[in-house]
């Protein structure tokens, strides 16, 4: 009965083990919900939100969509986990799709919006690019980038 017992424990730990591991291997390859900060896509994202927000060029595309007029030196590239799972959500809501769909979201803010995109939507040939309010309630508008 003690080597049964024994046995089961090993058997256990072995398992708990295993289980650790391969939750961790998940995790280190999805990278969470955000895409790296140092990626070209995030670059490329904060320079369109820069121009967005801040050059006159952009004026009638911010009345257009709602978006306020902004600082470029506003714009920052966020990686926050919590951040991109309230943006991934959102825009799985727009799509129809559970918000538990799995997302690389490469996200910045820009004066009181957010700028957020996953590079596996698409419309048409280019990537959609959501528009989000400060509060990460609603997108505001999306547009093809």
């Amino acid at each position: 009965m003690q080597d049964t017992v024994t046995t089961l424990r090993r058997g256990l730990v072995f398992g708990a083990i295993v289980l650790t591991i391969a939750v961790a291997r998940a995790t280190s390859q999805s990278g969470g919900a955000c895409g790296e900060a140092t990626h070209p896509k995030s670059a490329a994202l904060a320079a369109y939100a820069k121009r967005f927000v801040s050059l006159p060029a952009f004026q009638r595309f911010r009345d257009q969509f709602h978006v306020p007029t902004a600082d470029s030196s506003s714009v920052r590239i966020e990686a926050v986990d919590s951040l991109c799972v309230r943006a991934s959500a959102l825009i799985s809501q727009v799509l129809n799709e559970p918000e538990s769909t799995a997302r690389r979201i490469y996200l910045v803010k820009a004066g009181e919006v957010f700028f957020a995109e996953d590079p596996k939507v698409k419309s048409g040939e280019w990537t959609k690019t959501y528009v989000i309010d400060s509060s990460m309630t609603r997108i505001l508008s999306s547009v093809g980038r």
